[in-house]
């Protein structure tokens, strides 16, 4: 089934819509100084919810990438940002969103798309077999690794109810994720077309009302390429290559969910529809440690 999604140039390129199966998927952050508080590249993060366009880093400088502060030149099917000796183009179609990126051939980035998704307290994400996590520690704190989608005694899967935490786990690898809310599904899969370094990867973002202060409930799932959160990690970054070019395909769409297709089998749930991805579901349950934004 076909999305639609709204993009505002004028302020990072920032997706503002993403309707599909009769339904908006995107979060906005529902104080309504903070969601229209957009000041200039170099300033700090603001949290307005949407889909941002973190480049050249998600963590570390600066914050949330370089783009989501500056104005994109172009028209929302088809747009351009520059910036520090890089050039980052975006086309939109049908659901169908290409990057490419241009610059100083072999230099490292990462580039996430930030969507923060507006889902209930039973939703959950499904990722094709077990792939390695890494759950970012605080800025104290250590990194914990594991098998998705049960890291340090917690289902990372499941995304609610609150519980006053907040997580951030890094999944390199990972190239198709679907989330499933009550009767709606949202798939997302991505594949690099041209780069070097690290190839695709998932960041998610799962924040029980375990941060800032107030806290607020958010979920963020970022298709990227990079195998890390921070382009200062280099061997974990994705890279230009000879050419000075990477691209990538990001692909959204909203199958309908065949409860009746699915079966149970032993621990594990193979997914309803042939192809879609396969989510464990593990007993253990443990309190989630805390970590800082991703």
């Amino acid at each position: 089934m076909s999305v639609s999604i709204d993009t505002d140039l004028d302020h990072g390129g920032r997706w503002t819509s993403l309707v599909g199966g009769g339904r908006e998927w995107l979060w906005q952050n529902p104080d309504p100084a903070i969601s229209a508080a957009r000041p200039t590249a170099g300033a700090q993060f603001v949290d307005a919810g949407g889909g941002e366009e973190c480049f050249p880093t998600v963590r570390g400088e600066p914050d949330h990438g370089a783009l989501w502060g500056l104005r994109w030149s172009g028209t929302p099917q088809q747009a351009t940002v520059d910036h520090d000796g890089w050039s980052v183009s975006r086309s939109i179609e049908h659901g169908v969103v290409d990057h490419l990126i241009t610059g100083e051939p072999g230099r490292p980035f990462v580039h996430a798309m930030h969507l923060l998704l507006d889902l209930g307290p039973t939703a959950r994400i499904l990722l094709p077999d077990q792939p390695e996590a890494r759950v970012l520690g605080a800025d104290d704190g250590d990194d914990l690794y594991g098998t998705w989608p049960v890291i340090g005694g917690v289902d990372l899967s499941r995304l609610g109810p609150g519980d006053g935490t907040a997580t951030c786990a890094v999944l390199p690898g990972v190239t198709t994720c679907t989330i499933v809310d009550g009767h709606d599904q949202l798939h997302l899969r991505w594949r690099r077309i041209a780069g070097a370094g690290a190839g695709e990867g998932l960041i998610l973002w799962r924040n029980l009302y375990g941060w800032p202060d107030p806290p607020y409930r958010s979920i963020g799932v970022e298709p990227m390429l990079g195998h890390t959160a921070d382009h200062s990690e280099s061997a974990l970054a994705a890279r230009l290559d000879a050419e000075g070019r990477a691209s990538w395909r990001l692909e959204v769409s909203t199958p309908p969910v065949e409860v009746s297709a699915g079966r149970r089998s032993g621990a594990g749930w193979s997914a309803p529809r042939t192809g879609d991805p396969i989510a464990f579901e593990h007993p253990t349950r443990a309190t989630p440690r805390r970590t800082s934004q991703e």
